[in-house]
């Protein structure tokens, strides 16, 4: 949740439109933050650090467009929602019947929704404000090679149009080097590695870091004649700079699969899963998505 509003540079592909060719995507994703640092599990410790604990959710709305040979420009539009949701018990279900962490989850109350962190004697608690408009995004994607192995850099302009609890996090830049690789007739990987800047970094009560890395490993396979699988991982460093024991990287493992339709239709799912310092991490999000590509 505290990640929701700033300028992220997510996984993409090298490959652009072709000249003409526009594709119209939507894509919705349901999170489940749980993040703590205190003197002890449950809701009454002695010392508490920070606690998240809430459902971040984000409707995508992108619209891509193939200008030219070597250039497509997009636009996106993020409609935003926070609050204390209806995941906990599916989650803790998940974590028996896997056997992965659980960072404590069942010691604490079920569905509710806390932003609170204690900040050189501060204390910062975020209210619950539902839904709202994000910053608007406005891309690039510049083909720089061609062949088996392709290149193009990736910039990004997030302009402060944020509404209620999401605004205040000003202008946002971001440009991104991604490289893509046909590995036979079913295998494709691809790479990326950029770095984000964000123009107000005192939010709320929280220093975010006014400079962020970010970099993705991905692996797609086609698996059936319409059936691709995907799996991916990315990594991000530091989010916020004064939180006592707040992780300085974030690390994600997502895995799903895409069904490619007629008529350029395509209808995509997935998880994602956190990896590494799952208190200061999403620990689950689920996410359903369909395109269409039009000539």
């Amino acid at each position: 949740m505290l990640a929701q509003p700033r300028l992220d540079l997510p996984p993409a592909l090298a490959t652009l439109l072709a000249p003409g060719q526009t594709e119209l995507r939507a894509r919705f994703d349901w999170g489940s933050d749980f993040g703590w640092q205190q003197s002890a599990q449950g809701e009454h410790p002695a010392r508490r650090d920070y606690l998240v604990d809430g459902e971040p959710r984000t409707l995508d709305l992108e619209l891509r467009r193939g200008i030219s040979e070597r250039l497509e420009l997009d636009v996106r539009v993020p409609v935003l929602s926070r609050g204390a949701g209806s995941l906990d018990g599916l989650i803790d279900w998940y974590h028996r019947w896997s056997h992965l962490p659980d960072t404590g989850r069942p010691s604490f109350d079920r569905d509710r929704y806390r932003i609170e962190a204690n900040v050189g004697g501060r204390r910062i608690a975020w209210p619950e404000h539902g839904t709202g408009l994000g910053n608007v995004e406005l891309g690039t994607r510049l083909r720089l090679g061609r062949g088996r192995s392709n290149a193009a850099l990736l910039t990004r302009v997030a302009l402060p149009t944020a509404s209620g609890a999401f605004a205040g996090h000003g202008l946002g830049l971001g440009a991104q080097l991604l490289v893509g690789r046909r590995l036979g007739s079913r295998w494709d990987a691809a790479t990326g590695i950029g770095a984000t800047a964000q123009s107000d970094n005192d939010v709320e009560g929280f220093r975010y870091a006014p400079l962020r890395g970010h970099a993705f490993a991905a692996l797609e396979w086609l698996a059936w004649r319409r059936v691709h699988l995907l799996a991916e991982s990315s990594w991000s460093s530091r989010l916020i700079r004064d939180v006592p024991n707040y992780s300085p990287v974030q690390i994600y493992l997502r895995l799903g699969g895409r069904l490619q339709l007629d008529s350029g239709w395509a209808i995509e799912a997935g998880f994602t899963e956190g990896l590494y310092h799952q208190r200061t991490t999403t620990d689950v999000a689920f996410a359903i998505g369909v395109s269409r590509r039009l000539r």
